[in-house]
């Protein structure tokens, strides 16, 4: 299980998702199936997770070339999809290519894998092409998984859709039959980003074998979690239906040893509390207890003593009351009213002593509220199981209870982390909040608490991403003719330099010294509130965006603005374009207080790299 949690490193499998009401996996076989990111069982997305079901990488409707389609799965190179389809099927068909909103820009390939062996590739695929159908024959299959990679240029732009993804149960072909006349298009909101992948995200993939161990491990400790919430509240019905459902679960295939092993302490369990009016039984013979109630009141038995239990009749213990001068109080007292600890004695002393009893007696403790939140409970019962052992308990079921702590340390541990990540982020440690949160995927993903955690992450990603900057604008940089400028992308860098003079020369070897432009973007960062005043000048053309509002637009000369801005960051974007000559840019600002304007520092400015695209738009 380390190795495979090892293994695992970048992946995040999300949480199974089951429609409510919906009894059955969607990938049973039953019909043709649209597949979905809630289908798969594991999933990467390039630039952070943003993957979208029913929408492009953008949010848009799903478009390739000149079609637009109504269903599908909008992603970012590099990106890998994995569904176990159970050998169900007969044909998986599809539509592949990139979506029409990043125009000519951008470059993929896509690659269908079936159990291990690659059967289909679609060479490189680029802005404006057409969308490629494709379909292949899967009967048989258990593992599909479909890998996105970038076309040799680098992953910008790279906003690849998968369109209509069908696996069917019929023998006939798929056809290219899609009418995008008759379609309704749809923009479904996006899928919560299980984590967000950090740009060190490795470009290998972990065996398949330890990706199912990962999967096995977290479906395990879904079932057990509730099957102990059910056990806790003796609720033996629903355990046995949580043991029924989990018997049928595919990830649990490879533990059914385990979870007939499980049935059996689900009846010891059952056991034990059945042994509690047993036990009250024997206190009509007279000895000395104590019959303590929930509430505390207590009633004294034995010699001496005015009260005394008469019989018990199913769980309902009838007593007596001596109140003198030949006057009786009858009184009646439900098992389920008693304190615990008094229900544990009384199950002592209904039951033989043998091993199996001291297993079952430790199981009642254990699983009850008390001892769940007992922090030494765990040890306390570690210590209880290897007496157990030494006095003829069954091995089967103390083995699989020593798996039940392990499990439970898991999910206290990653409990833990959670708290971890709220204080770093309450004390604003941002640095140390971002390390953390990215690792709980990778050291928890085997745990209930991860899988449960999945609909609090994009709350979680939002609080981080002030968290999450990169320290310079982002600047793209374009070339174009007088008729249309910014017409072909060069590259894109993070800088902070805003004083820039290019001369008669070009600003990189990249590009000509006329006729380019460079479009800025990020966060302009404001420590203290006040009045500001921003100044630029450049030669040939420039506008300034602050907060989405145009503030300054140049021409070869000045123009300076002042603002009121607020503590925080502010979404800042340029566009400066050079038609012939001489080239320059410059920007400056006067905080409240300074007497003369200054270059802007470049601690105060920063960008998001999930936005990276969005900066190179105008």
């Amino acid at each position: 299980a380390e190795e495979a949690l090892r293994l695992l490193a970048d992946w995040k499998p999300p949480p199974q998702r089951t429609p409510p009401g919906q009894d059955k996996p969607r990938l049973d076989g039953s019909a043709d199936t649209f597949l979905t990111l809630a289908d798969a069982y594991a999933w990467r997305c390039g630039y952070h997770g943003r993957a979208r079901d029913g929408a492009s990488f953008d949010g848009n409707p799903l478009r390739i070339g000149t079609r637009t389609f109504d269903r599908g799965i909008g992603m970012h190179s590099p990106a890998e999809l994995n569904y176990d389809l159970g050998g169900h099927y007969r044909w998986l068909s599809g539509y592949l290519g990139l979506d029409a909103e990043i125009e000519d820009r951008g470059s993929v390939k896509y690659e269908i894998w079936l159990d291990g062996r690659k059967v289909h590739e679609t060479g490189v695929l680029r802005g404006r092409d057409e969308a490629q159908f494709f379909k292949v024959p899967v009967d048989g299959v258990r593992h599909l998984r479909i890998a996105i990679g970038d076309g040799g240029d680098g992953g910008n732009s790279d906003h690849a859709n998968l369109c209509r993804l069908r696996v069917s149960i019929g023998a006939e072909e798929p056809r290219d039959d899609f009418d995008r006349a008759t379609a309704t298009v749809a923009t479904a909101p996006s899928v919560p980003e299980p984590v967000p992948e950090s740009s060190r995200q490795r470009a290998d993939h972990p065996p398949a074998a330890a990706r199912a161990e990962v999967l096995a491990l977290q479906a395990q400790a879904q079932f057990l979690t509730g099957f102990w919430g059910a056990l806790r509240e003796k609720g033996w019905a629903l355990a046995r239906s949580r043991l029924n459902d989990a018997s049928k679960d595919a990830r649990l295939a490879a533990r059914s040893d385990d979870l007939k092993t499980d049935a059996e302490l689900l009846a010891l369990a059952e056991k034990a509390w059945a042994a509690v009016p047993a036990g009250a039984t024997r206190l009509t013979d007279g000895r000395a207890f104590q019959l303590i109630l929930g509430d505390g009141k207590t009633f004294a038995l034995g010699p001496g003593s005015r009260t005394r239990v008469v019989k018990v009749v199913g769980t309902t213990i009838e007593i007596e009351q001596d109140e003198g001068r030949g006057g009786k109080l009858a009184l009646n007292v439900a098992c389920e009213k008693l304190a615990f600890p008094c229900c544990l004695e009384l199950a002592r002393m209904g039951l033989p002593d043998d091993g199996e009893t001291r297993l079952a007696l430790m199981l009642m403790e254990w699983l009850h509220p008390q001892g769940t939140n007992d922090g030494n409970a765990d040890g306390r019962f570690c210590k209880a199981l290897d007496e157990a052992d030494r006095t003829g308990a069954p091995k089967a079921a103390a083995t699989r209870l020593r798996a039940w702590l392990e499990i439970r340390a898991r999910e206290r541990t990653a409990e833990a982390a959670l708290r971890e990540l709220e204080r770093l982020m309450a004390e604003g440690k941002g640095k140390e909040a971002v390390a953390f949160f990215d690792a709980l995927g990778k050291e928890h993903a085997a745990t209930a608490f991860w899988a449960d955690l999945q609909p609090r992450l994009p709350a979680l990603e939002d609080k981080l991403k002030p968290f999450r900057l990169t320290n310079g604008l982002w600047v793209s940089y374009w070339t174009g003719t007088d008729a249309k400028q910014f017409e072909t992308f060069r590259f894109a860098q993070a800088e902070t330099n805003l004083q820039r003079d290019f001369g008669e020369g070009t600003c990189d070897p990249r590009i000509p010294q006329d006729l380019f432009g460079l479009r800025l973007g990020g966060l302009l960062k404001i420590e203290n509130a006040g009045r500001y005043a921003i100044k630029s000048r450049s030669d040939d053309f420039m506008k300034i965006w602050l907060d989405g509002r145009l503030i300054l637009e140049t021409d070869c000369n000045d123009r300076t603005v002042e603002l009121d801005l607020q503590e925080g960051f502010h979404p800042l974007k340029m566009q400066f374009w050079e038609q012939w000559g001489f080239a320059f840019l410059f920007v400056w600002w006067k905080p409240p207080g300074a007497n003369d304007f200054q270059p802007i520092p470049a601690e105060m400015l920063w960008h998001r790299p999930e936005e990276m695209d969005a900066y190179q738009k105008p």
